[in-house]
């Protein structure tokens, strides 16, 4: 197979994907189909599972388009959540910072009814081979404009041996990184989408035959380009943060959750395992304040919110627990819920106990500035306290 891939600058950037991969994973690079790679890329082939049984192509009328049914079918193809570790991240729906979601979108392009006929005869075609790929997509373009992510991602349901989903900016760097020309950033074309899968065919034959990779299949290869470029970045700020590993905030979080759900039940009278009371335990699941403990980790970059010390997620071997991440009430009288929690350091937490932050603040302000910050705390010192000449 003719490549237009140079195999040293694919190697070269092969064996720092591997290496990378290691660093993130906390073990060595096995497969494509396994590890962390498996872990953050094989909701892929999952999503699409579920968006084929959602979009139920084999029952679609074949008689008048138009009357929207299709396109409620093409929007819950997309709307898929079925857990945190399999969400269609593919194209974009729901709330985001890039404006309308797909499916909002769609309903508002397609009010007109000559206009959501044109669009369901074409997705119809799509997935009943009655027409040429080709004009399908570039119609589609002229319908909708150059939504790449969305048509690549129904391309991709239609059939996963040739198409690909895409988000240009990020396979547009991965190119960049292999010496190859390819730009696909606003240049949503049956030509471009064309040239994007041929592509990461040449990507899958170098895996298979200068990497030595088996059974490669053309999923793998897009998601190794997709991990080439973005690892890097996650490795800077899980170098920010101080985790160590892929996965470590993770169980930490999970298992702090778990012994705070276990011990308001306990506080509670409970011995049964059920969802404690709200007025305690402000989540629904153990999971669900494992995830907002994570986010809070990520706001304070890993540092300590009364102290700015790096928090540890495990104690050394043999050594102390005092720098250990723990979670903090801030209002000690106030309940286990969303924006009453903050991390701290398992010392700081001690020091403070039931007191406010306020209270601790001042405290570590007396004992790092000793007696010149007596009479700026009078609450502990009092007035008339007498200062040692």
């Amino acid at each position: 197979m003719a490549t237009n891939i140079d195999r040293v600058v694919f190697m070269r950037a092969f064996d720092k994907f591997r290496r990378d991969v290691q660093t993130y994973g906390g073990q060595p690079f096995g497969s494509l189909r396994d590890g962390v790679v498996e872990r953050d890329e094989g909701y892929k082939t999952k999503v699409r599972e579920l968006a084929l049984v959602n979009l139920d192509a084999e029952n679609w009328p074949t008689g008048d388009m138009g009357q929207g049914y299709i396109l409620d079918r093409v929007i819950r193809s997309i709307e898929i959540h079925e857990s945190k570790d399999v969400r269609n991240n593919m194209t974009d729906w729901g709330q985001n910072r890039y404006g309308a979601s797909e499916p909002e979108f769609l309903r508002k392009h397609l009010k007109s009814r000559s206009e959501l006929k044109r669009f369901e005869e074409q997705i119809f075609s799509l997935f009943h081979d009655t027409g040429t790929h080709g004009a399908m997509l570039d119609d589609l373009v002229d319908l909708l404009g150059k939504r790449y992510s969305l048509l690549a991602y129904l391309f991709f349901l239609r059939d996963e041996t040739r198409y690909l989903p895409i988000r240009p900016t990020t396979f547009d760097k991965a190119f960049e990184t292999l010496g190859l020309d390819l730009r696909t950033s606003g240049r949503c074309s049956w030509e471009n989408y064309r040239a994007f899968n041929a592509t990461i065919e040449e990507v899958r034959h170098a895996l298979t035959e200068w990497a030595g990779l088996s059974g490669v299949r053309l999923i793998d290869a897009h998601s190794f380009l997709w991990m080439m470029v973005r690892v890097p970045d996650y490795l800077e700020e899980m170098e920010r943060q101080g985790v160590r590993h892929h996965g470590e905030l993770e169980k930490r979080a999970l298992k702090m959750a778990y012994e705070i759900q276990y011990r308001t039940q306990r506080s509670n009278g409970q011995t049964e395992t059920r969802t404690v009371k709200a007025k305690e335990f402000g989540f629904k699941t153990a999971s669900d304040l494992s995830e907002y403990i994570m986010e809070l980790w990520g706001k304070q970059n890993g540092l300590c919110v009364l102290t700015k010390l790096p928090m540890l997620l495990d104690a050394p071997i043999g050594g102390s627990s005092a720098l250990v991440v723990s979670v903090d009430r801030i209002d000690s009288d106030g309940h286990y819920a969303p924006g009453n929690l903050q991390l701290t350091c398992q010392f700081a937490n001690l020091w403070k106990s039931d007191s406010t932050d306020e209270d601790f603040h001042a405290l570590i302000d007396i004992v790092r500035r000793g007696q010149d910050a007596l009479l700026d705390h009078p609450r502990f010192c009092g007035q008339n306290i007498r200062i040692a000449n």
